[in-house]
């Protein structure tokens, strides 16, 4: 059975959208700007909006410190606020230690999403490059922890699925990167040099652009199976 939640249904066009961040550097540095937080970027998403759109549209961003899908599921209660949309960054899952479960990573990050769209939010989950500088890795038998580039393979496959089944949305950072070759772009596992994380940036720009926050129409909402 589809799902059509009522609070989704939201009017585009608002002077304001408020947008919860919840991620670390890895996060703001590809939607904030030097002025604003961020490391990378002269022009960051309120910016990109501001020269796109004359300046009609103010985008509120809260920060939330980065927390695994586990945490973060036991968390989202207590948040403050309303935001129209939430960003997710998986990089705390994929920094951990030991063998990541996929299936029990997909059932958290389920959890997130459906919960954060009952509170009325478009999620958008944001996944990782999986080049990672460090990693040497040619064999991986007996391994005791899965490195970070094997688990962001595994957290990116996780939420394509969540993206397939519940309808949210997935900035696919590793295909953004490899398409400009990555290795050169990538400082370390989950952050990138400001020419990557600019297009970052104009990715999740688009996507909010899809769901039509800055037009006088119904605002796609994101229908999709709880599962």
């Amino acid at each position: 059975m589809s799902e059509s939640n009522p609070a989704t249904q939201k009017m585009g066009g608002q002077p304001r959208l408020r947008i919860l961040a919840i991620g670390g550097a890895d996060l703001t540095d590809v939607i904030a700007s030097t002025k604003n937080g961020g490391s990378k970027l002269t022009s960051g998403l309120s910016e990109k909006l501001a020269d796109a759109y004359q300046g009609k549209f103010t985008v509120d961003v809260t920060n939330h410190p980065a927390v695994t899908m586990k945490e973060l599921g036991d968390i989202i209660p207590g948040l403050n606020g309303d935001p129209d949309v939430v960003l997710l960054s998986v990089l705390s899952d994929v920094t951990g230690k030991g063998h990541l479960d996929t299936d029990s990573f997909e059932a958290e990050a389920r959890k997130v999403a459906n919960s954060l769209k009952d509170k009325g939010a478009h999620v958008i989950f944001s996944n990782v490059s999986t080049i990672d500088p460090q990693d040497t890795v040619t064999n991986y038998h007996g391994l005791q922890d899965d490195p970070p580039s094997l688990r962001a393979h595994k957290t990116a496959l996780a939420i394509l699925d969540l993206s397939n089944q519940l309808g949210v949305s997935v900035v696919d950072a590793d295909r953004l990167l490899a398409e400009m070759g990555a290795a050169p772009h990538v400082e370390k596992i989950g952050h990138y040099d400001a020419e990557a994380s600019d297009i970052v940036c104009e990715e999740i720009k688009r996507i909010l652009e899809d769901y039509g926050f800055f037009e006088n129409r119904p605002v796609m909402a994101q229908s999709g199976k709880r599962g």
